[in-house]
């Protein structure tokens, strides 16, 4: 018969305004051993005075849960194979990668919603859902309590922010900002020119075609985004964005072999990869170059601003290699772009990520 895991979760609201969303968010938790932990809500969900730093809050508590479930199946197996183990630690970091897993998420929504318009109405509709859209973002955005940002946090350093000469002189942020933008400059035209070739064999069913490269595309986002939010630490940030940009090379390529709509429907799922990748990791690698600055966020503007212009020169510069070569010569030309990427990427971008160790005290019997 299986065991049933009990907690008691008690809060009191005392004289706190409920109403006013001025309430303590300080509870406790009775185990069904008798052990009672203090919880909370954590500081950087519901700022101070109304969390509890010193308690337990759910986000921590699920790390641990983990890690603790980690560490016994390991002194487990351990024990089976003979190994004594006088000791275990492991500082768990959790990371929550969902972010980036719900703008993917979106934007498979979005697409599927260009589809059923396009289709049912006609393709001009589709733009209508251009305000409808911005208007329900907007709505979201006047959600957030201005009490809930942290601005110093936010901008990545407490007191006085750097001057933007120093932050010039950051040589890894200049060449990562370099390497995004050699990545959009590669990536941005693929997706228009595989749907120009689509809407030559299947005319009518143009944005169904369409929608179908993004929401394939996007569903291979979604567990990227999540697989590098957990590893990002563990494995480290350079092996991802290597393998975004050789990703992002190969489908280049690969568009060359094969102009059947299921081979380049096919094919545009490994945009999901690299897109995945980089809507994880650029705030993160950002972040990490920019530490203790102050100037996180002119940083992460800055890096967007270079990748938003080498978007927009990959659909002129593959226009013209279609017009004046072909479709093969323009798909080969961005792989070589991405391979440049790459090189510039493996030769003068450092790894970032903080170094992780487990020490372990074993001997075998």
């Amino acid at each position: 018969m299986a065991h049933v895991h009990t907690a008691l979760i008690r809060w009191q609201a005392g004289t706190a305004d409920f109403l006013g969303k001025h309430y303590s968010r300080a509870h406790t938790w009775t185990f069904d051993g008798g052990a009672v932990v203090a919880g909370s809500s954590s500081p950087l969900v519901v700022p101070l005075p109304m969390s509890d730093a010193s308690a337990v809050d759910p986000e921590e508590a699920f790390v641990a849960a983990l890690s603790s479930c980690h560490m016994l199946w390991f002194l487990d197996l351990a024990s089976r194979a003979g190994i004594a183990i006088a000791s275990y630690e492991d500082a768990a970091e959790g990371r929550m990668g969902r972010n980036a897993a719900f703008d993917h998420a979106g934007n498979v929504f979005t697409a599927l919603a260009v589809a059923v318009v396009g289709s049912l109405l006609s393709q001009r509709s589709v733009f209508l859902l251009v305000p409808v859209l911005s208007l329900a973002a907007a709505v979201c955005v006047l959600g957030i309590r201005p009490e809930s940002i942290d601005h110093e946090r936010a901008r990545g350093g407490r007191g006085k922010p750097l001057s933007v000469a120093n932050l010039l002189a950051n040589r890894h942020l200049v060449v990562f900002a370099a390497c995004i933008a050699l990545f959009h400059l590669a990536n941005a035209a693929m997706l228009p020119l595989v749907g120009q070739r689509l809407a030559l064999a299947h005319a009518g069913y143009e944005s169904a075609m369409l929608s179908a490269c993004i929401v394939g595309a996007q569903m291979v986002m979604l567990p990227v985004a999540l697989l590098c939010g957990v590893h990002a630490d563990r494995v480290g940030r350079k092996p991802f964005l290597m393998a975004g940009f050789v990703v992002l090379a190969l489908r280049g390529l690969l568009y060359t072999v094969n102009d059947a709509p299921a081979w380049l429907l096919g094919v545009q799922l490994l945009d999901g990869i690299g897109a995945g990748v980089l809507g994880v990791l650029v705030p993160l690698q950002v972040a990490d170059l920019t530490e203790g600055s102050g100037r996180y966020n002119v940083s992460l503007a800055a890096v967007a601003m270079l990748g938003g212009i080498g978007a927009a020169l990959s659909n002129g510069l593959a226009g013209i290699i279609v017009a004046r070569a072909s479709y093969d010569w323009a798909f080969t030309s961005l792989s070589l772009v991405a391979l440049a990427g790459l090189v510039l990427l493996w030769a003068r971008l450092p790894e970032t990520a903080p170094p992780s160790e487990i020490t372990l005290v074993a001997g075998s019997n």
